[in-house]
């Protein structure tokens, strides 16, 4: 089939006897690196850089209710950097002061209670 510009990129086996097999023209088909040699080498990423290396940019209104509550600040300090991103994002995407205003003081009770992702129920 590479004759005729085509490549093999997956073979499904039916039962003994029977197999398909999905062609893909040559030129579609991908270099010979893996997925994570191409992460690995992505050009927006700096050289060492790894998951504790990320910043989180926390609005100053979330900050002062974490720095108001001592337990809610140590719980959020003790989550991931994605959870900790999730209430960022959660409260940053109101679009009105009130509602805002309102995930951060659920945000607050939420982390009081122990809760990682703002998306679930305390």
């Amino acid at each position: 089939m590479s004759d005729a510009g085509y490549e093999g990129v997956a073979l499904i086996s039916v039962d003994d006897t029977w197999s398909a097999m999905r062609f893909r023209r040559m030129e579609l088909v991908g270099g010979t690196e893996t997925r994570r040699e191409r992460m690995a080498n992505r050009a927006d990423r700096p050289a060492g850089a790894s998951a504790k290396d990320r910043v989180l940019d926390i609005p100053q209104d979330l900050q002062q209710a974490l720095d108001d509550n001592p337990q809610a600040k140590q719980f959020f300090d003790g989550l991931s950097y994605t959870h900790r991103k999730e209430y960022v994002r959660w409260v940053t995407d109101a679009k009105r002061e009130e509602t805002r205003t309102g995930r951060i003081q659920k945000s607050v009770e939420k982390l009081v209670a122990g809760v990682k992702s703002p998306f679930l129920k305390a």
